[in-house]
């Protein structure tokens, strides 16, 4: 942007409008969040913005950090390439911190099959495969054709001062891991 005065605005090319109309629009491109009952949806979440100097001076520059973890394959090529033509639209210079196409793993694969009985065993019932709405290191697996299952002991409250993890749970799962690693 260009910096100036806040009494005349006219005189100025503020970075924070600039930044918040292509925020708009890359909104728009997730008009319905994921939910528990329908995972399968892109989200986006605005976790950082910052910008300015002072109040009484246009901002002569703004950043913000968006988290967005995508629900398809589709979604990641479609929206990448919307984002990118959004951002020069605006006249904002962005770059991908990260940028990685969702994990998938076919649910016949032998090694995820093996898991699952394994699991089984151990849980007591066939547990239902689910999409996950945490990123994780299965990505970089999963690239390279490495299947990568994602599990975790019941649990709640991630990244909050209330996380909790069953102590029956994580018992479990390092049982499953145990065997699964000796099979």
């Amino acid at each position: 942007g260009v910096a100036g005065h806040a009494s005349q605005p006219w005189k100025t090319e503020n970075a924070i409008h600039k930044l918040l109309a292509a925020i708009t629009e890359i909104q728009a491109l997730v008009p319905n969040q994921p939910t528990e009952d329908d995972p399968l949806k892109t989200s986006l979440s605005v976790g950082v913005i910052q910008g300015g100097d002072t109040a009484n001076q246009a901002a002569a520059h703004a950043s913000t950090t968006l988290d967005i973890r995508y629900g398809s394959r589709k979604d990641y090529d479609s929206m990448t390439t919307a984002i990118i033509d959004i951002a020069k639209k605006h006249s904002v210079a962005f770059d991908f911190e990260m940028s990685d196409v969702p994990t998938y793993n076919p649910p016949n694969d032998p090694y995820v099959l093996a898991f699952r009985r394994i699991m089984v065993k151990h849980i007591g019932f066939e547990p239902e495969p689910s999409p996950r709405f945490a990123a994780t290191d299965a990505r970089f697996f999963n690239q390279i054709g490495i299947p990568a299952v994602i599990v975790s002991p019941e649990g709640g409250d991630c990244h909050s001062e209330q996380e909790w993890l069953s102590a029956t749970g994580f018992g479990q799962f390092c049982a499953i891991l145990q065997e699964y690693v000796a099979a």
